[in-house]
């Protein structure tokens, strides 16, 4: 178990084998369940969003800039000349 966390510490946070071995398991975990979160947000973000009203942004990013202004329509400007 140490070694698939030491794994993923070291491979995201660039974390020394030493440094993880001296975290305390909580710490540990705590990073771990982090990193998780992150990685699923980041998922959920790139994945298509079911309604074309509102624009992509992640959990992050609307706590940081609030939500975005919805884009417009597809149909909704002036008409494409053929």
């Amino acid at each position: 178990m140490f070694l698939e966390q030491a794994f993923l510490l070291q491979y995201h946070l660039g974390m020394s084998y030493s440094d993880c071995r001296n975290l305390p398991v909580p710490y540990r975990k705590w990073f771990i369940d982090r990193i998780v979160k992150e990685k699923k947000d980041e998922a959920q973000a790139a994945s298509p969003t079911p309604s074309m009203d509102e624009p992509l942004q992640s959990q992050h990013e609307r706590e940081m800039f609030g939500p975005a202004e919805p884009k417009a329509r597809r149909g909704s400007g002036p008409k494409a000349f053929k």
